[in-house]
Formats: C-alpha cells, structure tokens, sequence
C-alpha cells in the first residue's frame, strides 16, 4: 500500500480560516478555485484544506483581481506569466513518485 504524505495538521487551513485571513468570502474562494487551475486545497470529507502555497496564490489573485483591476482573464494570463506556465502537479501522485524512488533508494543501499 503506497504511504500517504501526512502533514502536521497546523499545515492545512480550512475555508473558513482562509476566507477570515484574506478577507474575502468563502463563495468567492470557491468560485476563484474553480476559475483558477493553480488552486487546488486537498479535499477530505467534503472539506476543503489550504497550504500555504494555495493561500499564497489566493492572495496574488486578490491582489491581482482588487487592487490591480485584472479580469478574470486578465489575472489568469498573469498568473501564467508569474508561474511560467508551468504544469500544475498532481501530489498525490508526486508523493507516490517520491516514495518510490525513497524505496529504491533504500533497496540499492541494502545491495551495496
């Protein structure tokens, strides 16, 4: 069974916190999370849950939406001029990568 990545709980922010830390209302996170493909909170239980990276974000389209005047669109052609386009990874299945290669890891050092 592949090893789940468990962060510390403080790691995670629900919605709610992260709507009082940014001061904006949960529908609009939940609206700017479909909008967006660099938001993605991790998802358990019907629950949505924040890394700081996601709140990173999330503040950087704030910022780009209220104080800049972006669109939508605009704030989205931004954001992939600040990430350079790059891909947005899966983690769950960069964790599975991860573990893999720390496993093989382990077997090589055994062989050696």
């Amino acid at each position: 069974m592949p090893a789940i990545n468990k962060k510390p709980i403080e790691a995670y922010k629900t919605i709610s916190q992260v709507s009082e830390i940014l001061e904006v209302p949960a529908y609009v996170l939940r609206f700017w999370e479909k909008e967006f493909k660099q938001i993605k909170p991790h998802k358990s239980n019907g629950r949505r849950h924040y890394l700081q990276h996601d709140i990173d974000t999330i503040a950087t389209i704030k910022d780009l939406l209220y104080n800049k005047g972006h669109t939508i669109e605009g704030a989205k052609n931004k954001l992939k001029s600040i990430s350079g386009d790059a891909e947005i990874i899966d983690r769950e299945k960069l964790s599975a990568v991860l573990n893999k290669l720390k496993s093989l890891r382990d077997t090589v050092k055994d062989l050696i």
